[in-house]
């Protein structure tokens, strides 16, 4: 029982030293000064003794930085009570680049007290690949958007970039430069030397520059798919000239034959009977067997399934026979 008072006091003089050192420190601005710098500024509240040391730490990692791991701390020093009790500093940094960072200080050079971590991104630009437009050939359109064009920074070139092999196109593949840019409008530029059935990885680019200092941006990576709605040239028939041919498909090979040739100049005709394979995954043509009828122009071809047929048509006089072929 004689010990109670003792231990009631001695709670409440460990209570008052622990109140006679508390300090709180918060981050109360930060302000982009370049691409790569911010000044940042700080407060200590309730100081109730001298501050061995006081700053700033940061981190791109996603936990809060702590005086002891970090990386990068900037200290000040000594700060006395009796002095003002906001502190800032200036803090170089790699432009568009998620931070944590927080201000500190030590009363004893031992416990560190903290602010709250704040999250904040350098560079303050941000450009947008906002959609693909295709029509038809070898070309898209591409719109994009910058922004941050309000804070100062101006964009010394702008425009899209492209590759069929690189996922994360920079300026070192394709590229279309559309020059400067100082206003957040939605621009346009075409893409074009596309490739039929590959996979185009397209996205906007802006080089920002901000107190003589240049970083270059790019929007999110939108995807298209190749396929062309365009002529693209084959290899020519092999049979040679003629009007009246017939044609039809069986499975993925196409075949041609018969038809006429008119010699320009003696104007007389020749009736065909051949026939001819294309492969296009060879572009190329095979001569088969010939038609089995006789040699005419202005017949009919058509297959059902696995077969050609060939009928009708006009060689020396009008025909009416038909004849079914089978491929090898």
């Amino acid at each position: 029982l004689c010990l109670l008072p003792f231990l009631a006091l001695f709670s409440c003089e460990k209570w008052d030293l622990e109140q006679q050192d508390f300090a709180k420190v918060e981050i109360t601005s930060i302000d982009s000064l370049a691409i790569d710098s911010v000044r940042i500024t700080g407060r200590i509240l309730d100081l109730q003794g001298q501050i061995q040391n006081h700053g700033f730490v940061w981190t791109t990692q996603a936990e809060p930085p702590l005086a002891l791991l970090n990386e990068g701390r900037r200290e000040l020093g000594v700060k006395p009570r009796d002095e003002a009790l906001t502190f800032s500093s200036v803090l170089q940094l790699e432009p568009n680049t998620r931070y944590q960072l927080r201000a500190y200080a030590t009363l004893d050079g031992l416990g560190f007290r903290y602010s709250e971590s704040i999250e904040y991104s350098t560079g303050n630009a941000k450009v947008y690949t906002l959609g693909l437009n295709y029509q038809r050939g070898a070309s898209l359109e591409a719109s994009g958007r910058l922004l941050g064009t309000e804070k100062g920074f101006v964009a010394v070139k702008h425009g899209f970039c492209w590759s069929t092999t690189n996922p994360q196109p920079t300026l070192e593949d394709y590229s279309v430069n559309l020059g400067e840019r100082r206003n957040n409008a939605i621009f346009w530029g075409t893409v074009d030397g596309l490739q039929n059935d590959s996979l185009h990885y397209i996205r906007a680019y802006a080089v920002l520059s901000l107190n003589l200092k240049l970083d270059t941006v790019f929007g999110q990576v939108r995807i298209f798919n190749g396929n062309l709605n365009r002529w693209i040239q084959r290899a020519d028939f092999a049979g040679g000239v003629r009007s009246g041919a017939i044609s039809f498909v069986i499975d993925d090979k196409g075949y041609v034959g018969t038809g006429s040739f008119t010699d320009p100049a003696t104007g007389i005709s020749q009736y065909k009977n051949d026939l001819w394979e294309y492969g296009p995954l060879t572009n190329t043509w095979a001569q088969k067997a010939d038609f089995g009828g006789e040699a005419r122009s202005w017949a009919v071809g058509f297959s059902i399934g696995p077969k050609g047929y060939i009928g009708a048509g006009t060689g020396e006089y009008q025909l009416k026979d038909f004849w079914e072929y089978t491929p090898e």
